[in-house]
């Protein structure tokens, strides 16, 4: 029992320890972050065009008269994800 009871502040110090790390470790996240940006196209089949590459290099405008220009997707589909993320306005290429 003596025996215990001096190893009784290195079982604490190691309790202590696990506790830190297990509640300050980041969350694990199922879903991977987004990658893509649509903007809306009645033309495509979903509804939603890419637009990634123009948004890359900063080729397009969002015109304040409309409700949406550039919307990402939790899981870059626009026809099964969860709208996360939407730039007000009518997107519009610049040539």
């Amino acid at each position: 029992m003596k025996n215990l009871v001096k190893r009784l502040p290195l079982f604490a110090f190691v309790l202590a320890a696990f506790a830190a790390f297990a509640f300050n470790a980041p969350a694990i996240s199922m879903e991977k972050p987004t990658s893509k940006v649509w903007t809306p196209d009645s033309n495509a089949p979903n509804g939603y065009r890419e637009i990634t590459g123009e948004i890359e290099e900063t080729n397009y405008l969002c015109d304040e008269g409309g409700l949406e220009c550039a919307v990402t997707f939790l899981n870059d589909d626009p026809s099964t994800g969860v709208k996360i993320e939407v730039e007000p306005g009518t997107y519009m290429a610049i040539p």
